[in-house]
């Protein structure tokens, strides 16, 4: 049975999660919904507490791979960081590779790294908290960002279910030893039916500003 994942999208800027070249992956922040997410559930994410509710995107996860396997899978390549190039390129969230001398994850100069390309060390540990799986990936995702839709009057239960939720997500429906459940499996239900009559791919670009080329000072560094 397919579970749904909702949480608030802080700042979207196409890095978390990162719509661009035919996938919509979640490869950074929210290490509890990559940690537990599998293959089959949905996750949605909403503009924060006080706007009008809206949807940044959704999808459905088929597929779930480790930072490793994410760095090197060739059809990911696409989504290495080039903050020289700036725009899209420099929002490539495949920025994790595994140091075999080392024996840890190291963290590609990006959105995530220090201005002058040296690992993030409070990033990097909340991206890599948690088991070895953690990048969530989606070729069944609907991306709106900065065209964001209202949020349909039959799924108000999940601005209501986030309301008081600065951090993390909010899950259903109930299960054995799921413990902490916000939305029941009819609320689940009507989710998955919305989400069917949507259109795929991504319909719009981010609602911040895309990040300028590297050296002109003007990147933001907000991602989470």
């Amino acid at each position: 049975m397919p579970r749904l994942f909702a949480y608030i999208v802080d700042h979207d800027n196409g890095f978390a999660p990162n719509p661009f070249y035919g996938f919509c992956t979640l490869a950074c922040c929210m290490p509890v919904t990559r940690r537990v997410a599998k293959k089959g559930d949905y996750v949605v994410g909403l503009t924060g507490v006080g706007d009008v509710p809206r949807v940044i995107y959704a999808m459905k996860v088929t597929d779930k791979k480790t930072f490793d396997e994410y760095w090197r899978g060739q059809r990911f390549h696409v989504k290495r960081p080039d903050m020289e190039a700036g725009g899209k390129k420099a929002l490539g969230d495949n920025i994790y590779r595994w140091d075999d001398k080392r024996q840890e994850y190291r963290q590609a100069h990006s959105l995530h790294s220090n201005r002058d390309g040296t690992e993030n060390l409070k990033n990097k540990r909340r991206d890599t908290k948690g088991n070895d799986y953690w990048v969530l990936i989606s070729n069944k995702f609907t991306y709106w960002g900065g065209e964001s839709p209202r949020v349909d009057d039959n799924l108000q239960f999940l601005p209501k279910a986030l309301e008081h939720a600065r951090r993390g997500h909010k899950v259903g429906p109930p299960g054995p030893g799921r413990r902490n459940c916000s939305f029941n499996q009819e609320q689940v239900d009507a989710f998955i039916e919305w989400f069917k009559h949507q259109k795929r791919g991504r319909l719009g670009m981010p609602t911040n500003p895309m990040p300028e080329p590297a050296g002109t000072g003007k990147r933001k560094r907000k991602t989470c």
